[in-house]
């Protein structure tokens, strides 16, 4: 005569001891890769934020400069701010706009963040 199992007994029981290994290496596997994009994100917001704080620097740098140029010189100018500034470039353009008495003066200060270059230009109409 046949025997019969019982109904609540599982012929796979034996190989679902194996299964844990499996599925604890996938988690592992899938946090692994969330993290990841975790961290990508936020090294994103950190480079975006210094940037932005670069920016806020570079705004009264750029209109003191203009400034200066304005009224204190006739000619094109570049260089370096003094410490703790110095790695931000300045750079002064004198243009005539013709058929009027007026030059446009154009300020561009630019700097390096990482492997990246930005610049912030400014300008100012003025009589000569």
């Amino acid at each position: 005569m046949m025997e019969r199992r019982a109904s609540n007994q599982n012929p796979f029981a034996a190989s679902k001891r194996g299964m844990a290994l499996i599925e604890l290496l996938v988690s592992i596997v899938m946090i692994g890769v969330g993290m990841t994009a975790i961290i990508r994100a936020l090294d994103g917001c950190v480079r975006t934020s210094a940037v932005s704080l670069d920016r806020d620097i570079v705004r009264p740098l750029l209109e003191q400069t203009l400034h200066e140029h304005t009224f204190n010189s006739d000619k094109n100018d570049s260089g370096r701010f003094e410490s703790p500034f110095e790695r931000f470039e300045w750079r002064v353009a004198r243009k005539p706009i013709e058929g009027t008495p007026l030059t446009e003066i154009k300020t561009t200060i630019s700097w390096r963040h990482g492997q990246k270059r930005y610049s912030m230009e400014g300008s100012r109409l003025c009589l000569p």
